[in-house]
């Protein structure tokens, strides 16, 4: 599967690129919107498709790109055109021209400054940058199967304290607003567990064992993978698919490994446990956690009469996964949602950023009476459009960006031997950034942490050489 991407990439650029015009000329038509405003808008979230299309880009770029195509033109688009409601909130929004004109101005703004900011970044050519961590690589390979015991143990044993303690549970004192020094769980479960799992990828793939010996520890890990975000009823796993993806084609593209078949079944292991995963945390969740029925008006969608059809029962978006496939994405619907707020303000800035208003009651659903476990997310374009100022947005997106694009570089110096790793770490800070809004302490707290990753690497490496 991953030469077949690799031979047929310009195949898939047609396609998808020919959709993308396709769809965005009929949804037109179903929008009362300015067509140059519109116009801009396709051609700025062209750009972003044509990212993640080049392999010769960055992973950071890549991964940016799927987010931002998702968050904006895949769920406009779409819940526009199929009639469907914005699972996470409009607001006020009134649907007329002049507030869809506001909305796609502020994500043109947006997106742009991710593509300036990218070509800004690209004029240094920072991939000549890397330390060959040889001495980490030589240090595990003695006892590797020691310390891969001592991992899988220990990841599986906090796993089951997290779930046997109901830490997944929103409300709970882990999921709060938290500094380094109040919970290292939180470290443990977003960054460390997962990072243990993609490190011992890498040192599977660059030791000295016989291949088939090394698939079933990685179809092993993968399961532990699963059972990780499992544990948190998180369905992020499944966007973990990007960092096979890429990481996979990365390996073959250096000729590190060449086993075309073997490195097929690692995405379909990888999609088989997803699956499993997911089936059980829905059902879970369903059974456990209370959900507002947010969405009772499904049913009057385009989507709900043709499950009405077929003798479905739909009682809202999370029952049947319509949520999954177009709300799950931060981005155009928490931009309408400030579009409509009346108040924006600085002072409105500071206190989203200080959680000191309540986003899901107070912006995105102020007329509708939400569960206590429903929880919104600004998003930056929303959250940095607060202040009512576009020149604000704008400027501090592309800071944002630059910033992000920097800090990738940092990543980058283990990729040489560490490519899961790597792409892992650089996936969980663009989906950071696109989660950013409410809590800006977490996004400080995941950056943190992934340097002191990086240079503990570096720095173990840098004293077995002297040994």
């Amino acid at each position: 599967m991953i030469s077949f991407l690799e031979k047929n990439i310009n195949f898939f650029k047609f396609f998808f690129y020919f959709f993308f015009f396709l769809i965005s000329f009929v949804n037109f038509f179903n929008i009362n919107v300015s067509i140059s405003i519109y116009l801009v808008f396709i051609f700025v979230s062209f750009l972003c498709l044509r990212n993640i299309f080049n392999l010769e880009n960055n992973f950071g770029i890549i991964i940016l790109s799927i987010f931002v195509t998702l968050g904006f033109w895949y769920k406009f688009t779409f819940i526009t055109l199929l009639k469907l409601n914005f699972g996470e909130g409009v607001g006020y929004f009134d649907f007329s021209e002049n507030s869809y004109n506001k909305v796609l101005i502020v994500t043109i703004l947006f997106k742009s400054a991710l593509i300036f900011g990218y070509i800004i970044y690209s004029k240094f050519n920072t991939r000549k940058y890397s330390i060959n961590l040889i001495a980490v690589q030589n240090f595990f390979e003695k006892k590797k199967f020691f310390y891969l015991g001592i991992i899988l143990i220990f990841i599986l044993f906090v796993c089951y304290f997290n779930f046997y303690n109901k830490i997944y549970i929103r409300g709970f004192v882990f999921n709060e607003n938290f500094t380094l020094y109040e919970n290292l769980i939180k470290f443990f479960f977003k960054i460390l567990a997962s990072s243990l799992v993609y490190f011992s990828f890498d040192l599977i793939l660059i030791s000295k064992l016989e291949t088939k010996k090394k698939f079933i520890l990685i179809y092993i890990l993968i399961l532990v993978l699963s059972i990780i975000y499992l544990s948190q009823l998180s369905r992020e796993f499944g966007l973990h698919i990007f960092i096979f993806i890429f990481s996979l084609i990365l390996i073959q593209k250096n000729s590190k490994f060449k086993e075309k078949s073997k490195v097929n079944s690692v995405l379909i292991v990888f999609f088989l446990s997803f699956i499993i995963s997911l089936y059980a945390i829905q059902n879970y969740r369903f059974k456990q956690i209370p959900t507002p029925d947010i969405d009772h008006q499904l049913k009057q969608s385009s989507i709900g009469l043709i499950f009405n059809k077929l003798g479905k029962d739909i009682n809202h978006q999370r029952d049947n996964g319509i949520a999954l496939i177009f709300n799950r994405w931060v981005g155009i619907d928490a931009v309408m949602s400030i579009v409509s707020y009346n108040s924006k303000s600085w002072e409105l800035l500071y206190k989203i950023k200080n959680h000191e208003i309540d986003w899901s009651r107070q912006v995105a659903f102020p007329n509708s009476e939400l569960g206590s476990v429903h929880v919104n997310i600004p998003g930056p374009a929303a959250f940095l459009y607060s202040s009512g100022s576009y020149i604000f947005l704008f400027f501090v997106s592309f800071v944002i960006f630059v910033i992000f694009f920097l800090l990738e570089s940092i990543i980058n110096l283990i990729k040489k031997k560490f490519v899961f790793l790597t792409n892992f770490l650089i996936f969980m800070l663009a989906y950071r950034i696109i989660q950013m809004g409410l809590g800006l302490n977490n996004l400080l707290y995941f950056i943190l942490s992934e340097i002191i990753i990086v240079l503990f690497l570096l720095i173990l490496n840098y004293f077995y050489k002297l040994k």
